[in-house]
């Protein structure tokens, strides 16, 4: 294989690990949102059935400042699957291609983060 063509393999490899890289965290970034809005609507359940709602429903005055909503978006088992298999996915990418570019003789590095391997 020739420099350049090899360089352009290499420079393809980085982006898709990059890119896959950038996808995970933005993954975890949305599992950690939906997680902590379940710990608080599965805290309020325990502590204060009455004050747990819906978002937009209406509220009766006297639980105003009790009242902890929920999105219904956050039970969606199907949208917590997708969650899990598109990180996952990513996260299996990312270890292909960071082999790929080791067996190349380029290490991939990952901000922060040990490289999976």
């Amino acid at each position: 294989m020739s420099d350049e063509a090899q360089d352009a393999v290499v420079g393809r490899l980085f982006r898709e690990y990059r890119e896959n890289d950038e996808l995970l965290t933005k993954l975890k970034a949305e599992a950690e949102r939906i997680g902590v809005a379940l710990e608080n609507v599965g805290q309020a359940l325990r502590n204060d059935l009455e004050g747990v709602m819906q978002e937009h429903d209406s509220c009766p005055l006297d639980l105003m400042n009790r009242r902890q909503t929920y999105n219904p978006s956050l039970f969606d088992a199907a949208r917590i699957k997708k969650l899990t298999d598109q990180y996952r996915q990513a996260l299996e990418t990312l270890r292909r291609v960071g082999e790929h570019l080791r067996a190349l003789g380029h290490p991939p590095q990952r901000a922060g983060r040990s490289v999976p391997t």
